[in-house]
């Protein structure tokens, strides 16, 4: 025990050394100083260079904590095994991998990377193989994910800016959607008299090009489709393109289930009928005359309609 004291030394330590107003001076070096010796696990230093101290694992050294010179470039910081970071990597960036207890890279995330100097994210499975990549700046200025299966191949990728396209696409083989069952589109509807409700189907307003009204005639032949939520069906793919006449504020499905307001003007309606307007605006009936209804059929009854109007579950169809 080296102490003022007299107290004997603790009795895990081969030296004891206490001080309340002085420390111990490790030895102090440079980075190349450090770096031409051939260490022994568990050597510790202290590097001028980069103001950090340094141990020795037995094969390399590797940094402890952090000081003031942020020009400095540090090697890997073990901060537990798994764990390992990198202040400055190949490309002058921070890198973060984090491994399983075999050494198996998980996940590896880097500040910059080749070629476009962007973040970049590595997925890995439990062999080791990259299953996922995201790239904050591909080649064509665009972000991008791509998930892979077991053999590597890309399965499902997502582009911000598809080959330089300014378009954003979804690449993947098949598409499962649950949260809505019908096709609808953006349109502007045109209605003033009446509000307009989910379930009630439009047609096109010969008055504005590329606009809706309400239905309000029997048999209307033009038809489009059924203004989209009622009794909480909703879309389960939605289209629209901002800024251009393929758009508007009123969503209208035009193909699938929905739900549509509908009357007995045209007598009980039961499963299987066709569906037509009616001239209640916005209302539909059963399709009674055939002649009349050829070219305006919104679609075929999925539940029926017996002594009151109502909503009927409808796949629309245009015919």
């Amino acid at each position: 025990s080296i102490d003022t004291s007299g107290a004997a030394p603790d009795g895990s330590a081969i030296l004891d050394i206490r001080s309340t107003d002085k420390g111990i001076l490790i030895p102090r070096m440079t980075t190349a100083q450090r770096n031409a010796i051939t260490g022994t696990e568990g050597l510790l230093v202290y590097d001028t260079t980069t103001d950090n101290f340094w141990f020795h694992d037995g094969s390399s050294w590797n940094v402890i904590g952090s000081g003031d010179n942020q020009n400095a470039s540090l090697d890997s910081l073990v901060l537990k095994e798994g764990v390992k970071l990198k202040l400055d990597d190949e490309s002058d960036a921070g890198f973060l991998l984090l491994s399983d207890s075999s050494g198996t890279p998980g996940l590896k995330l880097y500040g910059e990377f080749d070629p476009n100097d962007a973040g970049y994210i590595e997925f890995f499975n439990d062999n080791g193989e990259q299953t996922a990549i995201i790239n904050g700046d591909d080649n064509h200025n665009g972000a991008r994910m791509v998930l892979r299966d077991s053999t590597g191949g890309a399965k499902i990728q997502l582009n911000t800016n598809y080959l330089g396209s300014e378009d954003s696409r979804v690449i993947t083989d098949e598409i499962e959607i649950r949260g809505g069952s019908d096709l609808a589109e953006l349109f502007d509807i045109n209605q003033e008299s009446v509000e307009v409700q989910s379930g009630m189907i439009v047609s096109l307003d010969p008055s504005t090009p590329g606009k809706l009204k309400l239905s309000d005639e029997a048999y209307d032949r033009k038809l489009v489709g059924v203004v989209s939520g009622a009794k909480g069906i909703k879309p389960g793919i939605l289209m629209g393109q901002d800024a251009t006449i393929a758009t508007g504020d009123d969503l209208v499905t035009l193909s699938g289930r929905t739900y549509i307001k509908a009357n007995l003007n045209g007598g009980p309606i039961k499963i299987g009928d066709f569906i037509t307007s009616s001239d209640i605006p916005g209302e539909a009936m059963k399709a009674k005359n055939r002649k009349k209804a050829r070219g305006a059929i919104i679609g075929k009854a999925m539940t029926g309609l017996a002594d009151q109007s109502g909503y009927v579950l409808v796949l629309v169809t245009l015919q």
